[in-house]
């Protein structure tokens, strides 16, 4: 910007090494780039030296061209400077939304945010990013929205598994007894037996599910037949959860459907 009587007289701009992102900025290459924003660099200091202190102070708005320095640029330099000024400025705009979500990755929360923003609470820097990037908004309620349906899926699945487990009591409780009666060595086994023997003791025979899952590693060393009843039980259940989300969410595709084990 042009500077005031106050402030320090500008040397001749240094040339610097620009990365790609201003490449973009310019809309150019990462050479013509370099070259486009040094050009916005020198018209503006050409302008701080020409209005400086001294040298004649600013054109008027609608003043004659007569008085104006001779190191004040061109009209097309101006132009282009304010040209290039402009792809910065949309670029720029979308550089500070994509800094905004890298730094939530990183786990900066929003009250960290704020300052470097120039804001004082977290609610005006989320305030500045959905403005910035309005689609994050629609992005957050729509996984709201998935979250909400997932746990609502698996509350029907859970219940549907549970139904099915109680119909079928007598064939639970049967192969939990079975397995519970089998000799243990380990800790492992022991806890295991220990919570059949506690879910062959509750009413519903739905909590035996778990426990008889959890049985099927140690089964297959010397029991396949029961570890395969008992990963066919496991199959049932998936079958079931799949089953009754197909019949809540008829549009989805069965690649879409979670096999949640229970």
């Amino acid at each position: 910007m042009v500077r005031t009587p106050d402030s320090p007289r500008r040397t001749t701009p240094r040339r610097t090494r620009r990365s790609a992102p201003v490449a973009a900025a310019t809309g150019a290459g990462e050479g013509a780039a370099t070259e486009a924003l040094a050009g916005l660099v020198e018209v503006m200091a050409r302008l701080d030296q020409a209005y400086a202190p001294g040298a004649g102070g600013p054109r008027p708005v609608e003043g004659a061209p007569e008085g104006v320095p001779d190191e004040v640029p061109d009209g097309q330099a101006i132009l282009d400077a304010l040209g290039t000024l402009r792809r910065l400025r949309e670029q720029l705009a979308t550089w500070e939304p994509a800094l905004i979500e890298a730094a939530r990755a990183q786990g900066l929360t929003w009250t960290e945010i704020a300052p470097a923003l120039g804001l004082a609470s977290r609610q005006a820097a989320e305030r500045r990013f959905l403005r910035l990037n309005p689609q994050a908004g629609d992005q957050a309620a729509t996984t709201r929205e998935q979250r909400v349906q997932t746990t609502r899926d698996r509350r029907s699945g859970d219940r549907a598994v549970a139904a099915w487990a109680r119909a079928n009591a007598a064939q639970l409780r049967e192969l939990a007894g079975q397995i519970s009666a089998l000799p243990v060595r380990d800790q492992g086994g022991r806890a295991t037996r220990e919570a059949i023997h506690t879910a062959l003791g509750h009413d519903d025979a739905a909590a035996l599910l778990a426990p008889l899952r959890a049985t099927e590693p140690a089964l297959r060393r010397k029991h396949r037949a029961l570890a395969e009843r008992v990963s066919s039980l496991d199959e049932t259940t998936v079958r079931i959860r799949n089953a009754d989300r197909s019949r809540r969410n008829p549009a989805a595709r069965p690649s879409e459907v979670s096999e949640q084990r229970m």
